[in-house]
């Protein structure tokens, strides 16, 4: 295949439907960021009101089982606990669906480099668009919780959420 074969493959209809299908997988992982981005901060606030739940229940001087206000904490701390882990589940399947996105959009951007490098010798390797690699990094920053970063982020809130959740049940309920 000489260099006009090369170059009349890589101006075909089949590469502007590619194009537009990178634009649509961009639109994508840029829809999937944001909710990952109100996942991650509803995680955090649900963990600081289970901590607040928690420090009512400790700090009341009053701690019966009648106590109306402090039944109510226990609740609280409950559904906080709940509503946390049903979104870090919600969070961790989007973080999947975002990395495989990811990937593919990666290795689109990357095939249309080095296509674009094989009509010209003498052209140097193209580049991604400056806002396609801005969109591919913000999900990659976004992707980690607050304050935890990393791969065990979700579990480190789980648990601690966990923890806090059984501490004002069995404070109030069984001591």
């Amino acid at each position: 295949m000489d260099l006009l074969e090369k170059h009349e493959e890589l101006n075909s209809p089949d590469r502007d439907m590619r194009s537009g299908v990178l634009v649509d997988s961009l639109r994508r992982i840029s829809r999937i960021t944001s909710r990952i981005r109100h996942a991650n901060s509803l995680v955090a606030l649900l963990t600081l009101g289970n901590l607040a739940a928690a420090i009512f229940v400790i700090v009341n001087p009053r701690i019966t089982q009648t106590n109306y206000f402090v039944a109510e904490a226990v609740m609280a701390s409950v559904t906080c606990l709940a509503t946390a882990l049903l979104m870090l589940g919600v969070q961790e399947r989007w973080r999947k669906v975002g990395e495989v996105l990811f990937e593919e959009i990666s290795d689109e951007l990357q095939w249309f480099a080095v296509s674009d490098k094989a009509i010209s010798s003498t052209k140097p390797m193209g580049m991604p668009r400056l806002d396609h690699r801005i969109i591919l990094r913000q999900f990659a920053k976004t992707t980690d919780l607050p304050l935890v970063p990393g791969k065990h982020g979700g579990a480190i809130y789980a648990l601690v959420n966990l923890l806090v959740g059984i501490f004002s049940y069995s404070t109030v309920y069984i001591f």
